[in-house]
């Protein structure tokens, strides 16, 4: 029995393993060699199957969204999230086969015209955007439009390994999933600025008026700082907002909304109007907390494009535990 217990975390990282090494060979060239609507069918079906058998992950995102929204029945918006995931998930698969025909029939646009105002401006625009929906599907969506210059600021940091005999095997499909994420994120027309080069690049990015994709809510950083979100002590680095105030850039919160049909709608918001009151730290937070309060709006209309959030290792929120 002792011997089982001791082997148990052993066979539960095998098995997981297995599921991604089964996720990037097998499930990907089946969804590059099918058309693009019997992928997403079969995306609902692994969504569906995933909720069946994710029983930890159902409890969680009904804790969450009780600690969001209050008590009620969200079993369907559950449903969605598990849905929207598997979604995501098989987009990825895509990249190096899109082109900009593809996307324009993938994606429906809102609000083009406040990029094209906020380049006029002249001072680079910052595309500003938190983990809700896939967000990572913002860099084909605006890559692909034409006539923009696009950066993406992106980490990418190698999974741990582990000492001993027996990780060799979970070390090598991480590594091998890692690889292959990055290669497949970097087929897309985005020019993709990593945090661990520094942030020289990004300035360099507004200063030509450029396009800076930049995610709100990111998890890097060291400096922590609380927002309210939806009535919740979120936590945010201040590193985006600090840098969006020193750049002194048009900052357009930019939301990514999957439509039943599928298709994604991309909608542009009119720039966020930051205060400046010469107190870096102040000017922060209350610039953080317009930001949070419009994706408070969206989180409200679309609960399951966010909440995958609450199954995830990161810390978001400072009293969900």
């Amino acid at each position: 029995m002792k011997r089982v217990t001791v082997l148990m975390p052993l066979i539960k990282t095998y098995i997981l393993e297995l599921m991604r090494l089964f996720y990037w060979i097998p499930l990907r060239i089946l969804i590059q060699s099918i058309p693009l609507s019997l992928s997403y069918r079969l995306a609902e079906v692994a969504g569906w199957l995933l909720y069946t058998i994710s029983k930890k992950k159902r409890e969680r995102l009904e804790k969450g969204f009780k600690f969001l929204f209050g008590k009620g029945d969200y079993h369907k918006e559950i449903k969605r999230t598990f849905k929207n995931y598997a979604l995501n998930s098989i987009e990825v698969f895509l990249y190096p086969l899109l082109n900009r025909e593809k996307v324009m029939g993938m994606v429906e646009y809102e609000g083009l015209e406040n990029i094209n105002q906020a380049i006029e401006r002249g001072k680079g625009v910052i595309l500003l955007h938190s983990h809700f929906g896939n967000e990572e599907f913002l860099m084909p969506a605006i890559g692909y439009l034409g006539g923009y210059r696009v950066s993406q600021v992106a980490s990418r940091w190698e999974p741990a390994r582990r000492e001993g005999f027996f990780n060799r095997f979970p070390n090598m499909v991480r590594h091998y999933a890692f690889k292959m994420r990055i290669g497949y994120r970097e087929t897309l027309p985005v020019n993709f600025i990593y945090i661990d080069r520094g942030l020289k690049d990004a300035y360099n990015v507004l200063k030509n008026n450029e396009l800076l994709l930049l995610a709100a809510d990111g998890r890097e950083g060291t400096i922590w700082i609380e927002v309210e979100l939806l009535g919740k002590k979120a936590l945010y680095s201040q590193g985006p907002m600090k840098f969006a105030l020193k750049t002194g850039a048009t900052v357009l919160p930019v939301f990514l909304v999957r439509q039943e049909n599928y298709k994604h709608r991309l909608i542009v918001e009119t720039p966020l109007r930051l205060d400046v009151k010469m107190d870096i730290k102040q000017d922060i937070e209350v610039n953080m907390h317009k930001y949070v309060s419009l994706l408070g709006e969206y989180v409200k209309r679309y609960p399951c494009h966010y909440t995958k959030l609450f199954w995830l290792d990161m810390k978001y929120f400072k009293d969900f535990e």
